[in-house]
C-alpha cells in the first residue's frame, strides 16, 4: 500500500487513499484531545467533591496520567480502526514489517542523538517568543521526576510510542502516494500533534527523522525508537537533567555527527537489501544451463 503506482490488475485508484489516511489521522488526533479533556474533567470533578482544591489539580498526576492514556487510547483506537477498515491487510496498513535487528538498533542510535538538537530548539524557542507556550514540557518534567518510573514508562514512553507511531508513521506513511511528500506530512503532523509551539518546535527534527526511517524500514522500527526515546528521557529527568541545562557545542556536534552516521548506515543497509533482493529474483528467473 505505500507505493504510488495503480492497483495491480486494473487502473481503478485505490480505495483507501492517502487523503482517507489523513482524514482518519486528524479524527484520531481530535478524539485523542477530547478523551484526555472528559477523563480530566471527570476525575477533577471528582476529586472536588471530595475536598480537593482545584488550583492543586491542574498537574496532579492522578488527573494528568490518566488523561494521557485516553488521549492515548483513543490515537491508537481510530488508528487501528481505520486500518481496519482500509481494505488491506493490517499489518501492511500500518507498515508492521520485519526489520533486521542494525536498523532497530541504527534507528534508537539516531532519535537520542537528535535529543540534544530538540532541546536547543525549544530553548531558542522559549528565548525567541517566551509566552507562546502553555507550559506543557516543564510541567510533564515535574511530572515524571514525582512519579513512580512503573507508572511514568507506560503512559510515558509505551503508549505515545506505539499510538503515535502507529498513526503517523503507520497509517499515513502506508497509503498510496510520493514518498517524500508523506515523509514530510507524518513529520508536520507529528509536531502538530504536541500542541504546545516549543514542543512542536522540539519534536520536529524528530518527526523527520522517524518518516524517514518509517519509510524505508516499517512502523515496528519506528515504534521501538520511540519508545526508547521517549524511556531515555523519563531516564534523564529521574536522574535531575532537563531540556533547560545547555549542551556544549562539542556535544551538539558530536551528537550531528552521530545521527549522520546512522543515517549513512542505514541508507547503506536498505540498499543492499534491494540489491540483494534484486539479485535473488535475477538468479531465480534466469534459464537453466542444459
Amino acid at each position: 500500500m505505500s507505493q504510488s503506482d495503480p492497483v495491480a490488475g486494473g487502473d481503478e485508484p485505490p480505495a483507501f487513499t492517502l487523503w482517507h489516511a489523513l482524514l482518519w489521522v486528524f479524527g484520531a488526533a481530535i478524539a485523542a484531545q477530547i478523551a484526555g479533556g472528559l477523563v480530566a474533567d471527570f476525575i477533577r470533578a471528582l476529586l472536588e467533591t471530595r475536598g480537593a482544591k482545584p488550583e492543586q489539580l491542574d498537574q496532579s498526576p492522578w488527573v494528568v496520567i490518566p488523561a494521557l492514556v485516553a488521549s492515548g487510547s483513543a490515537l491508537l483506537g481510530v488508528t487501528v480502526l481505520a486500518a481496519a477498515l482500509s481494505g488491506v491487510p493490517l499489518r501492511k496498513a500500518l507498515g508492521l514489517r520485519r526489520a533486521p535487528l542494525s536498523a532497530y538498533a541504527l534507528a534508537a542510535l539516531g532519535t537520542l542523538a537528535l535529543g540534544p538538537t530538540g532541546d536547543g530548539l525549544m530553548r531558542l524557542a522559549a528565548e525567541l517568543y517566551p509566552s507562546a507556550t502553555l507550559g506543557v514540557v516543564p510541567m510533564l518534567n515535574e511530572l515524571v521526576s514525582a512519579t513512580p518510573a512503573w507508572v511514568v514508562v507506560p503512559a510515558f514512553a509505551l503508549l505515545p510510542g506505539l499510538s503515535e507511531e502507529l498513526a503517523f508513521r503507520g497509517l499515513v506513511q502506508n497509503a498510496p502516494g510520493r514518498a517524500g511528500i508523506k515523509i514530510a506530512l507524518s513529520a508536520l503532523l507529528f509536531a502538530l500533534f504536541h500542541v504546545d509551539p516549543h514542543h512542536v518546535i522540539g519534536v520536529l527534527p524528530l518527526g523527520l527523522f522517524l518518516a524517514w526511517v518509517g519509510a524505508r524500514y516499517g512502523a515496528l522500527v519506528t515504534i521501538v525508537a520511540h519508545v526508547m526515546n521517549n524511556s531515555v528521557a523519563i531516564a534523564m529527568v529521574k536522574a535531575g537533567h532537563t531540556n533547560a541545562e545547555v549542551a556544549p557545542p562539542s556535544f551538539l556536534v558530536a551528537s550531528w555527527v552521530v545521527v549522520i552516521g546512522c543515517v549513512i548506515a542505514l541508507a547503506f543497509r536498505r540498499t543492499g537489501e534491494r540489491r540483494h533482493a534484486h539479485t535473488t529474483v535475477s538468479n531465480a528467473s534466469a534459464p537453466l544451463e542444459p
